[in-house]
This record gives C-alpha cells, structure tokens and sequence, in this order.
C-alpha cells in the first residue's frame, strides 16, 4: 500500500499566505480607482510605468556595456564596487 503525501502545517500557511499577497496585488488598482482622484491614478500609473521603464533600460545598458556579467543585479554592483555592494544589492533587491 502506497503512503499518502500530506502537505504540513507550514507549508499550508506559506501558501495561504502567498494566495493573500497575490490577490492583494490584483485588487489594488481596482480599489485605487474607487477611493483616488482620477487624475492622480492616471498620475500614477504614468510615473510608475516611466520608472519600469527606465529600469529596463538601465539593464538594458548594463548588458550591452557588460555583456560577460550573467548574474543580474548582484554582478554589476560586485563589479562596480566590490562583494560588499554586490551582496548587498542582491539582498535589497530580492528582500522587497
């Protein structure tokens, strides 16, 4: 007789947890919508879509001046200013 898997306590509480996170993520715009000023939402959405998409380019850039580098984020900063920044700009980008 085959042994059943059973998921445990922690394991059901991470993915009850993320389930909230998730949803919390696809709710906000509608919610932003109903409680904001319409210009500011637009605001919003403008100014966060300029800086994602700055940030591609700024990637972007790295790859084509870099183009060795092959870990994200964490290689750049260690090449530019030491393990110390490196690890430290990995832990802070992946923390959030």
């Amino acid at each position: 007789m085959k042994q059943q898997k059973q998921l445990g306590l922690w394991l059901l509480v991470f993915v009850s947890l993320g389930s909230m996170i998730g949803s919390g993520i696809f709710n906000s715009p509608k919610d932003l919508i109903h409680v904001a000023n319409p210009m500011g939402t637009l605001a919003t959405w403008i100014f966060g879509g300029i800086g994602a998409l700055m940030l591609a380019l700024v990637f972007i850039y790295l790859s084509a001046k870099k183009p060795e580098l092959k870990s994200g984020i964490y290689a750049y900063a260690r090449d530019g200013f030491g393990d110390y920044m490196g690890f430290n700009s990995a832990w802070g980008y992946w923390s959030l």
